[in-house]
């Protein structure tokens, strides 16, 4: 992504590998522009790895051949290479995200800024990651981790082609076994924790050992250097390469899904066809009809600008849209995307690169990302300055308080807390229990607010369904360890409830078919939905065997975009109602929820929620001048409260369950 070219940089300058570069941030900017139309456009990245895999080591071996190999010549031209369009796209979006993002969104954005200045995005991002981890669309420099893999590559391959070079190993080896036991630890991991998988540079650095390797064989197998095999008369076998690298390309962007558990196998497919598109060399037709032809070229020699302007400016849109963009904004987007990177590499980059000269530019940029890189970390520490000034003149300090997590009674209902926990309890000699994941989380100010004072006990598990004996449907993405644990907790659950006699009702939520769950009954047949329901039923009837009384409380209606954030930024400009919907335009989720909870009231009773929150088919988003979202579908605190005061939820609920069970035989 970041590998320098022309002959200033490397020997044998090759228009077809610009080429592959075009071929890659065209997938990955088509699969963040309209991700239905390239579900695999994200392998671009690993194309990009495998390039500069190549290109890097066959510099570095090269050089230590002719004896002239610097670390500091190596370092300073990863610096002018590198820092001059990514100084300019951070302090941007910084600029950007001063006038136009929340308290908490800023201060995200300041904490992705420090961490892409020192290109560790990656390990931030892995650290992030988790069920109340903002969407990725909130994200603008989330595309910057590729770059942290590929440069902490950089720091740590040079030393070891050095170090392997004067101790006169053999260098395919070493890359073969580094490699190969990356790919191991890849496929070991990528089951048990895909996203650390994804992120960590031990289970990526493969993908440039790959390009490595190759750069190892061009030198030692090819008497012309980095030429190719068609250039020695073996034209039909080059070309054969070149087809297959391409066959294989296609496979990945075809076959490859965001749902598969990725890297993993799948990974292979873009690596082995960019390590057979950069193998074939640039006499294959492939290569030079069509990866050669000067506008695939134009593209190559500006994507890595491009791809760093592209993701900020689709994230910004969408974040400020909020409902979503129309298709001519998102083409608009990115065609000045494409402006914004040419005018990036022609008036910054090329110039910074290849005309200035001496040390003094080489500090002076990084003496500039650490300076951004520190106002970063600052914007990061300080909450995102919540006092500072919108672009309107408002203040943005009221608005970051209540959009906070709803964790309900709070964090020490986790599933791993001691069932007789204090910190679980609202009033006294509780007869209410609350049991579900976060959806039940967000009932628990709806409870306290209602009259008379209502006394109950939360427990509960985020993205862990009330249901027992059944794991939700996970993706592979999730580990069988978090399924495990979770048949485990409502088991537990169960077993406290059976030796407890105050809890005469019990309250089951969760999104069910909605949010995340959703991706647990995707697709599934009729007879794992009847499965689904059955083991309701049995919860129901383990309850009713130790004389409970259980009710459950449907998902509150969702609109498909993040109601809370609306609310946020309408808010400011006096437009509340710009947020409302009408049910009949509601999620998918949303209408697949009432359904199902639709047949759980064939033998339950289900409180929907629904009937309080919309009114003539309009779904409101906020009540007594609070948002009544958080998100795209959690209550918010104040709205949890503001809801549970004027409707006294606590008693409707109360209600119907009593109504229902004590006129049954």
């Amino acid at each position: 992504m970041g590998t320098d070219r022309g002959t200033q940089a490397h020997p044998g300058y090759r228009p077809d590998i610009d080429g592959m570069r075009a071929v890659a941030v065209m997938a990955v900017v088509i699969y963040h522009a309209f991700p239905g139309m390239l579900h695999g456009g994200f392998i671009g990245v690993d194309i990009f790895f495998v390039i500069s895999g190549y290109l890097i080591s066959l510099v570095i071996l090269e050089n230590l051949e002719r004896g002239r190999f610097s670390f500091t010549d190596f370092y300073s031209r990863r610096i002018r290479r590198i820092f001059p369009a990514l100084l300019v796209v951070l302090s941007s979006s910084y600029a950007f995200g001063w006038f136009w993002l929340l308290a908490d969104e800023f201060k995200q954005l300041g904490g992705h800024v420090a961490a892409g200045a020192a290109f560790v995005s990656n390990l931030l991002l892995w650290s992030e990651s988790g069920y109340f981890d903002p969407v990725a669309e909130s994200k603008p420099l989330l595309h910057l981790w590729s770059l942290g893999i590929e440069e902490q590559f950089y720091i740590v391959w040079p030393l070891l082609l050095w170090v392997g070079w004067k101790a006169k190993l053999n260098l395919v080896w070493v890359s073969a076994a580094l490699g190969m036991g990356s790919f191991a630890w890849n496929l070991v991991e990528v089951t048990a924790d895909s996203t650390a998988t994804f992120y960590s540079p031990l289970t990526r650095i493969w993908e440039l050992l790959c390009g490595s390797a190759l750069a190892w064989w061009t030198l030692r197998h090819q008497k012309t250097g980095p030429s190719s095999s068609a250039s020695s008369g073996n034209v039909m076998g080059a070309n054969a390469l070149s087809v297959s690298g391409l066959l294989f390309l296609l496979a990945g962007f075809w076959f490859i899904r965001e749902s598969l558990a990725f890297p993993g196998y799948w990974a292979v497919l873009p690596v082995v066809g960019a390590v057979c598109l950069i193998a074939a060399g640039p006499g294959a037709w492939f290569n030079r009809v069509v990866l050669a032809h000067p506008v695939m070229v134009w593209i190559g020699l500006i994507s890595f600008p491009l791809y760093l302007w592209h993701w900020p400016m689709l994230s910004f849109a969408r974040i400020l849209a909020v409902k979503g963009l129309e298709t001519n904004v998102v083409l608009a987007l990115m065609a000045l995307a494409v402006l914004l990177a040419w005018m990036t590499y022609f008036l910054v980059e090329r110039p910074i690169r290849f005309k200035l000269r001496g040390s003094w530019i080489t500090l002076s940029l990084a003496a500039s990302m650490l300076l951004a890189g520190g106002l970063g970390y600052a914007t990061m520490t300080s909450q995102g300055f919540p006092n500072r000034l919108t672009s309107n003149g408002s203040q943005l300090s009221k608005l970051t308080d209540v959009l906070k997590i709803n964790h309900g009674l709070g964090r020490a209902c986790a599933p791993d807390k001691l069932f007789d926990s204090p910190a679980c309890a609202h009033g006294a000699r509780p007869d209410l229990y609350l049991w579900g994941d976060s959806y039940a989380m967000h009932l628990a100010d709806a409870l306290k607010s209602s009259e008379p004072a209502t006394a109950f006990r939360q427990q509960t598990f985020s993205n862990c369904p009330p249901i027992v004996g059944l794991a939700p449907f996970a993706p592979p993405r999730y580990s069988e360890k978090w399924g495990a644990g979770c048949v485990a907790h409502n088991q537990k659950v169960l077993q406290w409830l059976a030796t407890q006699e105050g809890y005469e009702f019990v309250v089951l939520a969760s999104p069910f078919r909605m949010g995340k769950q959703l991706q647990f009954l995707e697709g599934v047949l009729p007879a794992e939905r009847e499965r689904y329901l059955h083991q309701m039923k049995e919860t129901v009837m383990a309850l009713r065997r130790m004389g409970k009384k259980p009710v459950f409380v449907s998902p509150p209606p969702a609109a498909g975009y993040d109601m809370g954030r609306c609310w946020a930024r309408m808010s400011l400009a006096n437009r509340v109602d710009y947020c409302d919907f009408n049910y009949a335009d509601a999620s998918s989720q949303t209408i697949e929820a009432d359904q199902l909870m639709q047949a759980v009231s064939r033998f339950a009773p289900v409180f929907f929620l629904k009937d309080l929150v919309c009114s003539d088919g309009v779904c409101k988003t906020e009540i007594n001048g609070v948002p009544l979202y958080r998100d795209v579908g959690h209550f918010s605190m104040a709205g949890s409260a503001a809801l549970g005061a004027r409707f006294n939820m606590a008693h409707k609920i109360r209600e119907m369950a009593g109504e229902h069970w004590d006129h049954l035989p």
